[in-house]
């Protein structure tokens, strides 16, 4: 009998200790947050991002803006009135993804990829098996990922969305492994489809060092004195300096001899008698400017690759891309807006990559195969013509330096009603949003 009681009064001491920590150390829930939990759907599936329900209601509550993270909720009008009336104000960011890239099946690949059709191991090995490191896989884990089934793998191998599906959650984001995706605000009606900030003066630069030993310069720079026609005759080099004027990369320098610097104050230095002409090896590109100019003939030079040059001048849109970029001042317009080819190529190949229309095409002679031209593995990558820029009639659209790509001002952009940037791009890589006005309620969240 006194075990009995014995045990009792431990029970009921325990209990009594257990009910003091319990109202001493109670955690009271907001309010706020508890409605929260009611109005979300409950399954804990962690698409948001969070843990569950619950710590995606605690963040909701201090931000939110967040709302449309919970796609099955933001799906639910009624849901999304029941957290704006919460709030007392609009719950959510009315935000879209968008796919930053129009290669797919138009960008070449590097390698044959027999692993799992993923994108994020497929980016582990090599970088990917895609010819441009900033272009999509086409494996589709952003499909795998989306919540509301709003993403679909088109014919080209490029994730399509279908913007009235897209909440802006970010999984898609989140899971590129590229990071071609990108959330804008809902009102955005174009983006620029493509992430590549291709400087095609890198691609030149390892270009000249391919055909650094394969071409010749050489030059008589210093006069001497020759026996002709019964006298002795001064010849060479007269710095008449034309060569340095025209030389496109500043392979060509006149510097004054160390032995008159000292006089430099006292009398005129002439470029004839008080300095010399230097060539670099490290610049030239021996494209022959300099011979042909050269009023003496004491350059010769010789070019490393030979080949051919031909361009459709009907499918030229007068970018000015092939002449701005020309190494070597090779091309210009004729009064007829026609492009005009002089004998100077150097057939690096550069004009073909950066034509938005391929109207150019240069070909390298066979014996001068292994050595390789500039070559767009992309067909779809922005070629930086700016006609884009060009187009705009709001001034919505400015070069990014940094980014090496055009960008939207979206404030500007979206009260337009031309979009005339769209019909001014000749590679459409500035697109239209795509919008669709069915309207599927989902139910069901896949989780990650």
């Amino acid at each position: 009998m006194i075990e009995i009681f014995t045990i009792v009064a431990v029970g009921f001491a325990f209990a009594l200790i257990l009910s003091i920590a319990a109202d001493r150390f109670k955690v009271v829930m907001d309010e706020k947050v508890e409605k929260t939990i009611e109005i979300l759907p409950g399954s804990n599936c962690g698409a948001c991002g969070f843990s569950g329900c619950s710590a995606f209601a605690e963040a909701l509550v201090k931000d939110p803006s967040l709302a449309n993270k919970c796609a099955q909720t933001y799906m639910d009008k009624e849901k999304v009135k029941a957290l704006s009336d919460l709030f007392g104000g609009e719950a959510g960011k009315k935000q879209k993804a968008v796919v930053l890239c129009n290669g797919g099946t138009k960008c070449t690949d590097k390698f044959e990829y027999d692993g799992e059709k993923s994108c994020s191991i497929a980016a582990n090995l090599f970088q990917g098996n895609k010819s441009c490191e900033y272009g999509c896989l086409g494996f589709g884990d952003c499909v795998k990922v989306c919540p509301t089934l709003a993403i679909k793998m088109n014919d080209e191998g490029i994730p399509l969305i279908n913007l009235d599906k897209c909440t802006g959650c970010g999984a898609c984001v989140e899971v590129c492994p590229r990071k071609i995706i990108k959330i804008v605000p809902e009102e955005v009606p174009v983006f620029v489809a493509c992430n590549n900030p291709t400087l095609w003066e890198d691609d030149l630069d390892v270009f000249f060092s391919s055909i650094h030993d394969k071409g010749k310069f050489t030059a008589m720079f210093d006069k001497i004195e020759v026996y002709k026609d019964k006298i002795f005759q001064t010849v060479g080099c007269t710095r008449c300096l034309k060569c340095i004027d025209i030389c496109p990369r500043g392979a060509l320098e006149f510097t004054v001899l160390e032995k008159n610097l000292s006089n430099a104050d006292t009398y005129k230095i002439t470029k004839t008698d008080q300095g010399r002409i230097n060539w670099s090896d490290r610049f030239c590109i021996y494209c022959k400017r300099c011979e042909k100019i050269c009023p003496e003939n004491v350059i010769s030079v010789e070019k490393p690759l030979n080949g051919s040059f031909n361009i459709d001048q009907n499918k030229c849109v007068e970018c000015e891309n092939c002449i701005n970029l020309c190494p070597a001042d090779n091309l210009s317009f004729t009064e007829g807006k026609n492009i005009l080819f002089d004998n100077f190529c150097i057939y690096c190949g550069l004009c073909e990559a950066v034509c938005p229309t391929s109207a150019i095409t240069v070909e390298v002679n066979e014996e001068d195969r292994p050595i390789k031209k500039i070559q767009n593995y992309c067909s779809n990558i922005c070629k930086k013509c700016k006609l884009c820029i060009d187009a705009c009639d709001k001034n919505a659209i400015r070069w990014d330096e940094k980014q090496n790509l055009p960008k939207i001002d979206y404030d500007l952009c979206k009260d337009c009603l031309s979009y005339a940037c769209i019909d001014s791009c000749p590679l459409h890589i500035i697109k239209m949003v795509d919008r669709e006005e069915e309207k599927v309620p989902v139910s069901i969240i896949v989780g990650r």
